[in-house]
């Protein structure tokens, strides 16, 4: 399964380093996307923060809660 989400941004919103911080973020998404075997992945254009993420509809590892 395949997704894409755009998200408008602010121009004067502060730029953040999207691979720190508590881990439960977009750290964390790639993480729970990688145990099933999918991958996330973002981008920018402008006025736009994207999210791509590309999940196994079978997954590829026991998946407990």
């Amino acid at each position: 399964m395949s997704l894409s989400v755009a998200n408008p941004v602010s121009v004067t919103a502060p730029e953040r380093d999207a691979e720190t911080g508590g881990g439960f973020g977009l750290v964390g998404l790639r993480g729970r996307a990688a145990a099933i075997g999918g991958t996330v992945w973002t981008d920018t254009t402008p006025g736009y923060f994207w999210l791509y993420a590309q999940l196994a509809m079978t997954p590829s590892a026991a998946v407990t809660p």
